[in-house]
């Protein structure tokens, strides 16, 4: 091992935070402290932890990148990824909290790795806000959670005017605090308290808060626990309802309700709509859009479909070119959450629902992002 200072132009550093790194033979995985930069040709360095001596330093340039594998460590869910370094004999092993920390990790390391290949904007489309700390004895005004299905450090409520103004909303998992990875929420409680001025937040996808109103105390919105997560899942939109005229679609995913983060799927979503006043703030997870889908003559859509990672709905593993699905705006990368108005949690289940439809069928993906971002 390499020992040397973990020092260099702060302008060059990236990312910095814990990781879990396995010992020789890729065995026993211990929390370690990890700092990435783009210094020359880019480098990650570690130590034992944050302030220790280096302990190796990794040239990243040309390095490829795997995910996986993924373990449960009692009853921890651990997320891994393995860095092979061009020419190198040794693969690094690591593995974060979270899947949303290990894609913030994977899409920095192969951006210093390889600066000039262009990446889908599906697989990083980040959200960052800026925040200025609010004058003493003012709070941050963000009450962050990290439990059980709770990614990373998530935005329980949002009560402050900075963070209001910042455009944070309940159900934002926020990744990074600066070059701070928040991979808990009391490594996020201690990156705050020490932050001063004004900060940049990652949020790991871009939310949004939609506003629509009761008749006669109805929203019209159906929704069921979702298999995996926060959040309740739209199944259903009654016509001529608030509901069904907003940009809502069968298949997403409500985070919060007036400011406040669902947490027990959705009888907890139903109780707080029926209190609720007639003005509903709806925070919904991504972006959803709905194209119609016509079958060729021989009932062929031309895509393939793959299970989503644990829980989560399928994804498009392929789009034909020129196919019915690639003429209607469909790409790989696409997750589905929706075909024939019937929520799809797996690709069995879209699969069999796009079989049993009739030639022409309505599908709703999902997108962390909109397709300009």
């Amino acid at each position: 091992a390499v020992r040397r200072p973990m020092a260099a132009h702060s302008s060059s550093l990236i990312l910095r935070g814990e990781l879990f790194k396995a010992g020789e033979g890729n065995s026993i995985y211990k929390l370690r402290w990890f700092e990435l930069f783009a210094l020359g040709t880019g480098e990650l360095r570690w130590a034992e932890a944050e302030g220790a001596p280096g302990r190796g330093i990794t040239d990243l340039f040309g390095a490829t990148v795997h995910m996986g594998p993924d373990e449960s460590r009692a009853g921890e869910e651990r997320f891994g990824f393995q860095i092979l370094p061009r020419g190198g004999i040794r693969t690094y092993a690591l593995q974060t909290s979270s899947a949303e920390e290990r894609r913030l990790w994977v899409d920095a390391i192969e951006t210093v790795a390889s600066p000039h290949v262009m990446r889908s904007a599906l697989g990083g489309s980040y959200r960052s806000v800026q925040m200025r700390r609010p004058p003493p004895p003012l709070q941050w005004g963000i009450d962050l959670g990290s439990a059980r299905g709770l990614p990373c450090v998530t935005v329980l409520e949002v009560s402050g005017d900075e963070a209001r103004a910042a455009g944070l909303l309940a159900g934002d998992v926020v990744l990074a605090l600066d070059s701070m990875v928040l991979r808990t929420a009391s490594v996020a409680q201690r990156a705050f308290r020490e932050a001063s001025g004004t900060v940049t937040l990652r949020l790991a996808t871009r939310n949004r808060e939609i506003t629509l109103w009761k008749r006669e105390g109805i929203a019209g919105i159906a929704c069921i626990d979702p298999p995996s997560g926060v959040g309740a899942i739209v199944c259903g939109l009654l016509a001529g309802s608030a509901g069904a005229e907003s940009e809502l679609q069968v298949g997403d995913r409500l985070l919060a309700v007036n400011g406040k983060l669902v947490t027990d799927g959705h009888d907890q979503f139903s109780k707080r709509i029926s209190q609720s006043p007639p003005e509903l703030r709806l925070v919904v997870s991504g972006y959803t859009s709905a194209h119609t889908l016509h079958k060729d003559a021989e009932g062929v859509l031309g895509i393939r479909l793959c299970d989503g990672a644990r829980g989560s709905p399928p994804v498009l593993s392929q789009v034909q070119r020129s196919s019915p699905a690639w003429s209607a705006g469909l790409r790989a990368g696409d997750v589905v959450v929706s075909v024939d108005g019937a929520v799809v949690f797996d690709a069995a289940a879209a699969i069999r629902g796009i079989a049993e439809s009739r030639r022409a069928l309505p599908v709703v993906i999902w997108r962390p992002a909109l397709p300009a971002e």
